[in-house]
C-alpha cells in the first residue's frame, strides 16, 4: 500500500507540480483550502501533509496545523509547509505548530521530492505497519488484530473504528489517550460523534480482549489506557 499524502495547496500550477513529482510513488489527494482538507481528513488517513502556509480560503496553513495540533495532538499526520515566507519568525512559529519541515518557494522540485522521501521514511519506521503488543499483532494496513496463544494465533474481530481506537491506544500504550483523541482519530475531526460512542466502542474492544494479556483501563476524567500484564512485558 502506498504511503497517503494530503497536498493543501490553492495554486493550480503548484498542484500540477507536486503531482508530477509525487504521484508514481504516493497516493495523493489535493484540496484548495483549510475546510477541505478537514473534510478530506475526517474521512481518510495521511502519513503526511504538505500545506501552503498562504492559503486563500478559510484560515491560512498555519491556523490548520494549529487545529489539528489542538484536536488530534500526537496522531496528527506529519506536516511540511511549503511557502513564500521566509522570515526567521514564520519559520519558529511554523516549527512550533509542529511542523516536520518548512520549505521556502520557490524551490526545486527535486529537493522537495527528496525532503518528501526522507519524512516518508521515518514514518514507516516509526509507524511500522505491524505492531506487538503484549500477546497481540496488529496488521495496521489491513486492519486485522491476532492473538498468540499456546503457540496458535486466533483472529479477533474488530470494526473499522475499533481497531482505530485499540491501535491508538497501542501507539500510546501505559499513557493516557484522552476521549477527544479517540474521537478525532477514529471518527474524523470535523465530524461530531458524542463521548458515549466511545465508551461503547471501549466496552465492545474489552469484551473481545477477553483472555488476553493485554487490557483497556478507564482512568476517570481523563480518557482510557493499554496496559499489558507485567509477566508478558517481562517476557518480550
Amino acid at each position: 500500500m502506498k504511503p497517503r499524502i494530503l497536498v493543501v495547496e490553492d495554486a493550480p500550477d503548484q498542484q500540477l507540480i507536486i503531482k508530477a513529482l509525487l504521484s508514481s510513488q504516493y497516493e495523493l489527494d489535493l484540496c484548495k483550502s483549510s475546510s477541505e482538507a478537514k473534510e478530506m481528513l475526517s474521512q481518510h488517513s495521511f502519513d503526511l501533509l504538505l500545506i501552503d502556509v498562504v492559503l486563500s480560503g478559510d484560515e491560512s496553513g498555519f491556523e490548520l496545523a494549529a487545529h489539528l495540533k489542538s484536536t488530534m495532538g500526537e496522531t496528527a499526520p506529519a506536516i511540511i509547509f511549503l511557502t513564500g515566507k521566509s522570515s526567521s519568525s514564520s519559520k519558529v512559529l511554523g516549527f512550533s505548530l509542529g511542523a516536520a519541515d518548512y520549505i521556502v518557494k520557490p524551490y526545486d522540485p527535486q529537493e522537495l521530492k527528496a525532503r518528501v522521501d526522507a519524512k516518508i521514511r521515518l514514518i514507516k519506521k516509526r509507524n511500522p505497519d505491524s505492531l506487538h503488543v503484549g500477546d497481540l499483532t496488529l496488521l495496521v494496513n489491513e486492519q486485522r488484530v491476532f492473538r498468540e496463544a499456546h503457540g496458535t494465533k486466533t483472529e479477533i474481530s474488530l470494526t473499522s473504528h475499533e481497531f482505530k481506537i485499540l491501535h491508538l491506544l497501542s501507539r500510546s500504550i501505559h499513557s493516557t489517550v484522552s476521549r477527544e483523541q479517540i474521537l478525532n482519530v477514529a471518527w474524523g475531526a470535523s465530524l461530531y460523534v458524542e463521548g458515549r460512542n466511545v465508551d461503547t466502542h471501549i466496552s465492545h474492544i474489552r469484551k473481545k480482549l477477553k483472555g488476553s494479556s493485554v487490557s483497556i483501563r478507564a482512568i476517570y476524567g481523563e480518557g482510557y489506557r493499554l496496559e499489558v500484564k507485567r509477566s508478558t512485558l517481562e517476557s518480550a
